[in-house]
């Protein structure tokens, strides 16, 4: 449930209550971690480094990410948009953007799955005015752990120019990406050629034998240069009429190298679309807090890739969240099976489990060492002692351990 003021979540209102974050911790509690949450060490991290407070946190995802996973041959490079309305010299406006206000970042991604491989964040107009420099420096960045290992980028007119598909193919990457003419060195006569194409038709062009441009008319004309393949044609899926005039779906030549670009371009898209889903909105004046809840959800979302291709299940991801939530508080949640017994002070305290009246039973007592820790090789001091037997144990781990083998300690 969504309520206007994170502190709403910890009202005692019967109709507009949540119980259960009061039971995990209490609300000053997690006002204090919220403020005070750091990920690195100010006086000794590099303050000329924009993302120097989260940086530790960014390169451990996505060092996890690579190493966990070696994706399929085919990756796409794009940009998404991280939802963040503050103040920061890093935040971008993009008008045509569903997300208009936030931070710009670019995404090195599996085309098939969405899976991260490699984050970039858009660092400020001045470090990224759009000539060739600056965006060879973003592309190598994102493609660098990968080159000469045969994979194939897929990328939209913002990253395609003809020098870095070159040298692209020389590092050992094949590029398939749409382009805008005017970075095309095209005579005017191709251009006359390329203008007089009717709907559905196309032309297929050799630059240098490394590049190929191939020229597609849909509903405008579509212009897309690559480093493989040939002038092949296969079919599309298109809206039409048929012989009658009525609407229809019907199967139109397209162009084999198009045909891939448009099914292997939308990785970025389907990461942003499923965490689109449950997104954390978290609302907060400080722009590392929106960027930390952007990566534990790029976290999340890569482990439930994996999960399901591990294990072959069928969980959703909306469960699967559910999961790691769970599996967070879990601790924390069995707590709630231990009572205080009422009517007595601390200093003679007992709590025991509620399941059955031949359980041990917890008392509290002096400080001592936790036997069965001590068995582990580990000092480790408890209040609690086991009144049935003696034995002092810590509350949970190690008392479930005694309850289950009475003998362990001895």
């Amino acid at each position: 449930m969504k309520k206007p003021d994170v502190k709403d979540y910890w009202t005692e209102s019967l109709l507009f209550g949540t119980p259960g974050f009061a039971q995990i911790f209490s609300r000053d509690q997690f006002l204090a971690i919220k403020r005070r949450l750091h990920f690195v060490n100010e006086k000794e991290a590099d303050s000329k480094d924009p993302l120097y407070k989260i940086r530790p946190l960014i390169n451990h995802v996505v060092k996890i990410s690579q190493n966990l996973y070696t994706p399929k041959q085919q990756l796409t490079i794009d940009e998404c948009m991280i939802r963040f309305t503050g103040r920061s010299k890093m935040k971008v406006n993009m008008p045509l953007k569903p997300i208009k206000y936030g931070f710009k970042a670019y995404i090195l991604s599996e085309a098939e799955s969405g899976y991260l491989l490699c984050w970039k964040l858009h660092e400020g107009a001045k470090k990224t005015i759009e000539n060739t420099q600056p965006l060879k420096n973003i592309v190598y960045s994102l493609v660098g752990p990968y080159q000469n290992q045969g994979y194939i980028l897929y990328m939209d007119r913002f990253y395609s120019t003809l020098p870095i598909a070159r040298e692209l193919l020389d590092m050992g990457f094949g590029c398939v990406g749409a382009i805008m003419r005017n970075r095309l060195n095209i005579t005017d006569e191709m251009k006359k050629e390329i203008d007089k194409l009717k709907r559905h038709e196309s032309l297929f062009y050799i630059y240098k034998s490394s590049l190929m441009l191939t020229c597609w008319k849909d509903s405008k004309i579509v212009h897309v240069i690559s480093t493989f393949g040939e002038d092949l044609l296969s079919t599309v899926t298109r809206n039409g009429k048929d012989n009658e005039g009525n609407y229809c779906r019907k199967e139109v030549d397209c162009p084999e190298i198009i045909k891939s670009y448009i099914n292997n371009a939308k990785g970025v898209d389907l990461l942003d679309q499923m965490i689109g889903y449950y997104e954390a909105k978290n609302r907060s004046r400080k722009w590392c807090l929106r960027l930390v809840l952007h990566f534990l959800q790029v976290a999340a979302h890569n482990s439930f890739l994996i999960h399901r291709w591990e294990t072959g299940s069928q969980i959703n991801y909306l469960e699967y969240l559910k999961s790691i939530v769970k599996s967070l508080v879990y601790e924390i949640r069995l707590r709630k099976y231990l009572i205080f017994t009422p009517g007595k002070k601390r200093n003679d305290n007992s709590i025991q489990l509620a399941l059955n009246e031949f359980d041990c039973k917890l008392e509290y007592s002096i400080q001592r060492f936790c036997q069965i820790c001590t068995l582990k090789g580990l000092k480790k001091k408890t209040s609690y002692r086991c009144s049935k037997h003696g034995y002092s144990v810590c509350v949970l781990n190690c008392y479930d351990i005694h309850r289950n083998n009475i003998d362990f300690c001895l």
